[in-house]
C-alpha cells in the first residue's frame, strides 16, 4: 500500500449495507536467492523504473477521452492529442501510440511547474521509431528534450545555469521497441537505451527552462511508436525502503534465501495524484523483478471484489444476500465501525494483484509473448518457457490452474483498461475458490476454451477472431458462458475435459514454448488423445470463421447473448444434426436478432411451430446479416436490405412474430405463424434477388396502398365511386425498371392457415371450421357492428384483399400507378395437431376467389368497372387463378429447389444430407 505507513483497514460498504474492514500491510518481503557466502547488492529502484512517485505518468495504451485528451496517470497535467492512432503494437502493454510526421501528430500540455524541477530531473519512455529525425518529447521548447537524430541515434538534452549539455546514444534499429530512460542527477547526464549507459560529467548547477510560455510537447515531427513516458524528480522522497530506512543494501547471502523486508514510504500520491498503482524495478545480477505498489482506492476494489468472491470464513450476513453484480463502486473515506473485518484481504489482493496489475509478471514473458504472436525471429522457446516457470512461481493458486491463468495473460495481455480486465478477476476469483475447496468441475468446464483459445493464438490468421471473442467479454460470467459454448463444440459424445485424475499433455497439445507443460483430464471414454486434439483443432477453426462474421458488429457484447442462447438451445435440442448447427454463427446472428429470452422459448416449444427450428435459425440469421449493413459488408456478395425494409423487419415482423415468446412459454397463436411465415418469405425472394433475380428485390413490406373504385351513376357515365386501402404484405420489385417502389411492382400476400386438425380422441383429421368460410365472397361493407357495439370483420375479407389485388393488377383509370402482378402463397405444413391446406381445399378456394364481390348494397358495378370489365360475368368468366393462389413449402424449397447457393448462404458449410436430416422432422 504506497499511499499509506501504517496498517489499517481499508472501509468498503458492502451492497446490503454492511461495512467492512479490508486489512491492508504497507510492508512485504523481497527473496533473494543465491549461494552461501555470496556478497550482493539490492537497489530498490532502475534508472526505467526508478523507486520515485512520478511527475506526470502517460501510458499511451488507452483510448482517448472524449474531448480529446489522453489519460495522465497522476491527475495533475491535462494533455490534448492531436491526430495520434491507438494501435495494437507494444511487447509489454499491449498497445501504444502511434505518431506520424506527415499527419503532424504530437501530444500537448500547458507549462506547469510539476514538469519544470530546478534541482533534477529524469524519464523514461518506450519507442519503436519508423523513421529518423523528430522529438520523442520536448519541455519548455527544448530545454528538456529527447531527440531522435538523422543517423537514427537518440540525443537527450538540457538547460541548466551553466547553458546546453546532451548526451548521445548509438543508432537504434527502426521498427524495434526500445527502452529509453534518462537522468540529469548529481552531476550526472545519463542516456540509458536498452540497459546500455551513454554518460557525461556536467555541473551540478540549477536546471533553466527560460521565459517561453510553451509547455510539453511528445511526438513532434516525430513518425512511430511511444509508450509508457514518466518523468521523475530524482531527489523527491523514495515509495519505498528497507526496514532501516535505506534503499540501498549490501549484504552476504547466510543461506539460499534471504528475506529482506520492504516498507512503504506513504509517497504515493502524497501531492494529491491519482496514481493507482506503480512498479519499482530491482536488477538482480542482470534479472529484472519489480515491487507492485497500489494506491487504497485500487487495493479496495480488488480486496472487496476478492472478499465477494471467496466469502472467507466469518464472512458476515447483515440480512438475505443480494445478487452481488460487478466490481464493488470505490468506498467513500469516512471513519465507522466495522461490521466485520478481512483480515485476509492483504494476501488475497497479492493473489489477485497478478492477473490485474500486469507489470507484477516478468517482462521476459510478455517480450516472448509478443514475439510468438508477431511470429517476430527474436522469439526463443527456452526463455518463453523459463519465463512461464518464474510467472507460476508467483500466481498463488493451485497447481490445476496454471495453464489457465498463463494462456489468458498471453491472450488478454494487449487488452488493459477493457471491460474484460474486471472479468479476468472474476474469474480466477471463482476457480481459485473452487480448487482451494477441492472442487474442479469449472476448471473442467475451462480447460476446451483454453485449448481452442491456444490454437487461435498460435495462429496468426486466427488472431483477428480472437480479439473479437474478447471484446464480447465485460463479465467473469461471460467467460464461463464462453466456455460452456467451447465445451460443447469440442465433441457432441464427449467434449474434451479435465477431471480430478491428472495426467500430462502430449507436447503436441499445445507449444511446449507457450505453456511449459499442460495439465489436462484423462479421457473418460479411454479414446484417442489424437482425436481430441483433432477436435480441438477443428473447432478452433469453425470458431475463427465464425467469429470473423461479426468482425463489423457495432457491439459485440450481444456476441455472449447469442452464446449463451446457443448453448440453451443445444442442451434441448433433440438431434444430432441440430445441435451442430446451433453451433454455428447462424444461431448466433438469430439469437442475437429476435432476443435470447425468444430464442430459446421459440426452439423449447417447437411442437407449435409450423416450419422446422433449423429453417427458422438459418433463415433468421439471413435476415439479421442483410439487416446490419456493417455486417453484410464484410460478407462477399452481401446486399443489403433498403432501410425501410430494415425498420419493417424489426419493428413490425419482429414484433409480431416474437413478442409472444418473449413472455410466455404458449408460444404458436396463428398472427405468430402468420408472421413468421412473412419473415421467411422476405428471406427467401431477397435470397433470389442477391443470387441474380433482380425481379424478386423486396422494395417493402407491409405496405399500404390507396386504390380508386370506380362505378356509374344512373345515366351509365363512369365516375369515382371510393378508395379502398390496401396493405400487401411483401413488395417486390418485378417488372419496374428501376428496382424500386411504385408501378409494375409483384405484391406478395402470404398466410399460415390452417385447413384441417386431429381429434384428440380418435386421431382422425377433421377440416377445420373456417377452411372453407374464410373465402366467402365480398359483401362490401367495411366493418359490422354487434348489438353489443362490438365491431369485427364481416366473411369476406379475404375475398376483399383479392379483388382489390385484382385491381391493382388491372391498372384501370388512376390504378395505372401500380399496374402490379400478384401472387397468393398459403403455408404447406403438418404438424402433430393441425396441419395447411391440402390440393382439394386450395382447388376450392380457386374457385371461390376468382369471383367477383356481391353488388349490393351499392349496385353502381363498381365489383367489375374498377376491373376495366365491360360486363359482369362475362368478361370475369374467363378469369383464372391458377398458380396465383398457391400453396408454399418451405421444407420442400429447402429440399428440392433452393440452388446450391442459396443453402450455402442459409447452412453455410452443412453438407446436404446433413441438411436433409434437419428436414425430416414432420413439419
Amino acid at each position: 500500500m504506497g499511499d499509506e505507513t501504517q496498517a489499517g483497514h481499508a472501509e468498503y460498504t458492502r451492497y446490503d449495507g454492511a461495512e467492512i474492514g479490508l486489512s491492508y500491510d504497507v510492508e512485504g518481503d523481497i527473496q533473494v536467492y543465491g549461494e552461501v557466502g555470496q556478497q550482493t547488492e539490492i537497489q530498490l529502484g532502475t534508472l526505467a523504473d526508478p523507486n520515485l512517485m512520478p511527475l506526470v505518468s502517460y501510458s499511451l495504451n488507452m483510448p482517448l477521452d472524449e474531448d480529446g485528451t489522453t489519460i495522465e496517470a497522476t491527475g495533475q497535467l491535462d494533455t490534448l492529442a492531436y491526430n495520434t492512432q491507438l494501435v495494437e503494437d507494444h511487447p509489454i502493454a499491449g498497445m501504444s501510440y502511434y505518431f506520424n510526421q506527415e499527419d503532424d501528430s504530437y501530444l500537448s500540455a500547458p507549462a506547469q511547474d510539476n514538469i519544470k524541477p530546478t534541482d533534477a530531473v529524469s524519464f523514461r519512455v518506450d519507442i519503436k521509431p519508423q523513421t529518423s529525425g523528430g522529438e520523442v518529447f520536448s519541455i519548455a521548447g527544448g530545454a528538456h528534450k529527447l531527440m531522435v537524430n538523422s543517423d537514427n541515434s537518440l540525443t537527450y538534452t538540457i538547460h541548466n545555469a551553466q547553458g546546453k549539455h546532451e548526451v548521445t546514444s548509438a543508432p537504434l534499429t527502426q521498427q524495434q521497441w526500445h527502452e529509453v530512460a534518462g537522468q540529469y542527477h548529481k552531476g550526472k547526464l545519463t542516456l540509458q537505451v536498452n540497459s546500455q549507459i551513454n554518460q557525461s560529467d556536467v555541473d551540478n548547477s540549477t536546471l533553466n527552462y527560460g521565459i517561453t510560455s510553451k509547455g510539453l510537447t511528445v511526438g513532434e515531427q516525430y513518425t512511430g511508436h511511444i509508450s509508457g513516458l514518466r518523468f521523475f524528480n530524482p531527489n523527491s522522497q523514495p515509495l519505498v525502503t528497507f526496514d532501516d530506512g535505506s534503499t540501498q543494501k549490501a549484504l552476504t547471502l547466510a543461506n539460499t534465501q534471504t528475506d529482506l523486508k520492504v516498507k512503504s514510504n506513504g509517497q504515493l500520491n502524497a501531492n494529491g495524484q491519482s496514481m493507482q498503482h506503480l512498479r519499482v524495478g530491482i536488477n538482480y545480477h542482470g534479472q529484472k523483478t519489480y515491487v507492485g505498489v497500489v494506491d487504497k482506492t485500487l487495493f479496495t476494489q480488488i480486496a472487496s471484489y476478492q472478499y465477494e468472491r471467496y466469502k472467507p470464513e466469518g464472512y458476515a450476513l447483515v440480512y438475505e444476500r443480494k445478487k452481488y453484480v460487478g466490481v464493488p463502486f470505490i468506498p467513500t473515506a469516512h471513519a465507522f465501525s466495522f461490521s466485520d473485518v478481512w483480515e485476509g484481504a492483504t494476501s488475497a489482493v497479492k493473489g489477485a494483484v497478478s492477473f490485474l496489475i500486469p507489470f507484477e509478471s516478468l517482462q521476459e514473458f510478455y517480450k516472448q509473448a509478443n514475439y510468438l504472436i508477431k511470429d517476430d525471429s527474436r522469439f526463443d522457446s527456452f526463455e518463453m518457457a523459463m519465463a512461464g516457470i518464474e510467472i507460476f512461481t508467483i500466481i498463488p493458486v493451485a497447481k490445476p490452474l496454471k495453464a489457465l491463468t498463463f494462456a489468458m495473460k498471453k491472450i488478454f495481455r494487449p487488452l488493459k483498461g477493457k471491460p474484460f480486465m474486471g472479468a479476468l478477476g472474476g474469474v480466477v476469483g471463482k476457480l481459485g475458490e473452487d480448487v482451494i475447496n477441492g472442487k474442479f468441475d469449472r476448471v473442467i468446464d475451462m480447460l476446451p476454451m483454453l485449448i481452442i483459445v491456444g490454437e487461435m493464438a498460435l495462429n496468426s490468421e486466427a488472431r483477428e477472431s480472437l480479439l473479437i471473442l474478447v471484446d464480447s467479454i465485460s463479465s467473469a460470467d461471460d467467460i464461463f458462458i464462453w466456455a460452456d459454448y467451447l465445451k460443447e463444440s469440442i465433441n457432441d459424445d464427449d467434449p474434451l475435459a479435465l477431471d480430478n485424475n491428472l495426467a500430462m499433455a502430449p507436447p503436441s497439445l499445445l507449444s511446449t514454448a507457450l505453456f511449459g507443460s499442460v495439465a489436462y483430464a484423462k479421457n473418460r471414454a479411454k479414446k484417442d488423445e489424437n482425436d481430441k486434439l483433432e477436435n480441438a483443432a477443428k473447432a478452433s477453426r469453425k470458431l475463427v470463421k465464425t467469429l470473423s462474421k461479426f468482425k463489423n458488429l457495432p457491439n459485440k457484447q450481444k456476441l455472449v447473448e447469442g452464446v449463451e442462447s446457443a448453448v440453451k438451445a443445444m442442451k434441448g435440442a433433440t438431434t444430432k444434426e441440430f445441435k451442430s448447427f446451433l453451433k454455428s454463427e447462424k444461431a448466433l446472428s438469430a439469437a442475437m436478432g429476435i432476443g435470447s429470452a425468444a430464442f430459446v422459448r421459440l426452439l423449447k416449444n417447437s411442437g407449435n411451430l409450423r416450419m422446422s427450428p433449423a429453417t427458422i435459425v438459418g433463415l433468421l440469421a439471413y435476415i439479421e446479416s442483410r439487416r446490419e449493413p456493417d455486417i453484410c459488408t464484410s460478407t462477399n456478395g452481401c446486399i443489403p436490405f433498403d432501410s425501410e425494409v430494415r425498420r419493417k423487419i424489426l419493428s413490425n415482423l419482429y414484433f409480431n412474430a416474437f413478442t409472444r415468446a418473449i413472455f410466455t412459454d404458449q408460444y404458436g397463436e396463428p398472427s405468430n405463424s402468420g408472421a413468421l411465415f412473412q419473415l421467411m418469405m422476405v428471406s427467401i425472394n431477397h435470397l433470389s434477388y442477391e443470387l441474380g433475380d433482380s425481379a424478386n428485390k423486396v422494395v417493402d413490406i407491409e405496405s399500404t396502398f390507396k386504390l380508386n373504385l370506380y362505378g356509374q351513376n344512373k345515366l351509365g357515365v363512369e365516375r369515382l365511386v371510393g378508395k379502398q386501402e390496401r396493405r400487401i404484405d411483401i413488395v417486390l420489385a418485378g417488372s419496374n425498371p428501376s428496382g424500386e417502389l411504385g408501378v409494375s411492382n409483384k405484391w406478395i400476400e402470404v398466410k399460415s392457415l390452417s385447413g384441417y386438425k386431429r381429434n384428440s380422441s380418435t386421431g382422425a383429421w377433421r377440416e377445420s371450421g373456417f377452411a372453407k368460410k374464410l373465402w366467402a365472397r365480398y359483401e362490401w361493407a367495411d366493418r359490422k357492428t354487434s348489438q353489443k357495439g362490438k365491431v369485427y370483420t364481416p366473411l369476406g375479407s379475404v375475398h376483399k384483399e383479392f379483388f382489390l389485388d385484382r385491381v391493382a393488377q388491372n391498372g384501370y383509370e388512376d390504378n395505372k400507378i401500380f399496374k402490379s402482378d400478384i401472387q397468393w402463397y398459403l403455408q404447406s405444413f403438418t404438424r402433430a395437431t393441425v396441419k395447411g391446406y391440402d390440393k382439394n381445399q386450395i382447388k376450392y378456394a380457386r374457385e371461390q376467389i376468382r369471383q367477383l364481390p356481391t353488388s349490393k348494397p351499392h349496385n353502381d358495378g363498381r365489383h367489375y368497372i374498377s376491373l376495366g370489365f365491360e360486363h359482369e360475368l362475362t368478361d370475369n368468366v374467363n378469369y383464372f387463378v391458377g398458380s396465383t393462389l398457391s400453396l408454399f413449402s418451405i421444407k420442400s424449397w429447402i429440399l428440392k429447389e433452393a440452388s446450391d447457393e442459396a443453402l450455402d448462404l442459409l447452412f453455410e458449410d452443412f453438407p446436404k444430407e446433413a441438411i436433409e436430416k434437419l428436414m425430416q422432422v414432420n413439419y
